[in-house]
């Protein structure tokens, strides 16, 4: 959490960053551009939305618990019901990520290398 955390602090805090025009990284930070990634939101049929939206809420709804079970640790019923909100919430997004994760990728089929081909008759083992 602190990983993604500190990711999106960021991606939404390098724009600001970038019109300050700081002196050491001012020169780095003018180039980056997030209106490419920002306007696929605008798209209403986007495939890349639903996902995104999906893990922002799940995302949202983990914090508030949070902050819940730890600012109001001295009830029990807060704890437990934080849990139970975790719990259901996770069983219910991740289906919905899984699901438009595939819609996705029908929409955005992945850019894998092919394989080599090999020369007919000869076997190839790996590491050799």
């Amino acid at each position: 959490m602190t990983a993604v955390g500190i990711g999106s602090a960021l991606l939404l805090g390098l724009p600001w960053l970038a019109r300050l025009d700081l002196p050491l990284v001012g020169r780095l930070l003018r180039r980056y551009d997030a209106r490419d990634h920002v306007s696929r939101f605008a798209a209403p049929g986007d495939p890349a939305v639903p996902p995104v939206l999906l893990f922002l809420a799940y995302l949202a709804v983990l914090l508030t618990c949070t902050l819940l079970r730890h600012g109001l640790q001295q009830y029990d019923e807060v704890v437990v019901v934080t849990r139970l909100i975790v719990v259901l919430s996770a069983a219910i997004v991740f289906p919905l990520l899984v699901r438009a994760s595939r819609r996705y990728m029908k929409y955005v089929p992945p850019t894998l290398p092919a394989p080599r081909p090999e020369p007919p008759g000869v076997n190839v083992t790996a590491g050799t």
